[in-house]
């Protein structure tokens, strides 16, 4: 794959197989969760909803392997499910494929097949993995004086609270720290969607 065809194309496996080398368990989950959060299903489903979000939370270890457990396997059904049989039925056919370390090409091809366009769900998950890993043929070094206390404070919370409309914001705090990459001013301005993971807020947390 060269440069242009990552920059333009709508094939995330090929993409996945080009930074297969760089791909950490973190970054995996992720965009694992990122894919599943675009599915009907999840959305609509509190309990699976949640059990995602444990899932992410877990990715940056901030859930215990016993709170992901408890999240996968719900001990008491009646708490959670007064919907009856539906909901279980389909929370059981879900939650197989939520998230592992190593099963997110599966996560993946679940997303696709689970949505009604699957062009459209795989050309969204290349827009994903752009947002996690930009460019990997152009990579950015974060520079020490960009980390002032605004720039982490703002990516610290963007981070935590999925505050991505903040990213314009914290492009102007990186210029004001001396940043000039245009990959990274760029990133933060553009319109669209940004995920937990996004390469510019871990580039300055970071994060791996």
């Amino acid at each position: 794959m060269t440069e242009a065809e990552w920059v333009q194309s709508e094939n995330p496996n090929q993409m996945l197989y080009q930074v297969e080398d760089h791909v950490t368990n973190r970054k995996k989950r992720l965009f694992s969760c990122a894919c599943l959060r675009h599915v009907p299903a999840i959305i609509g489903s509190k309990l699976i909803r949640r059990a995602v979000e444990t899932c992410e939370r877990y990715a940056d270890k901030l859930a215990t392997r016993e709170e992901l457990g408890a999240a996968y396997n719900p001990p008491a059904r009646s708490a959670w499910d007064p919907a009856g049989s539906a909901w279980d039925s389909m929370f059981q056919k879900i939650r197989y494929r939520l998230p592992t370390a190593k099963n997110y090409e599966e996560v993946r091809a679940f997303a696709t097949r689970a949505v009604i366009d699957g062009r459209k769900e795989r050309k969204h998950q290349a827009s994903i993995l752009r947002c996690l890993f930009g460019n990997p043929f152009s990579p950015v070094a974060v520079e020490p004086p960009w980390r002032t206390a605004n720039v982490t404070g703002l990516a610290e919370a963007i981070y935590a609270e999925w505050a991505f409309d903040r990213l314009p914001i914290l492009a102007d705090a990186l210029e004001d720290a001396g940043c000039t990459s245009a990959e990274v001013l760029d990133h933060c301005r553009k319109p669209g969607e940004h995920v937990r993971g996004c390469w510019v807020v871990d580039l300055v947390l970071g994060k791996e």
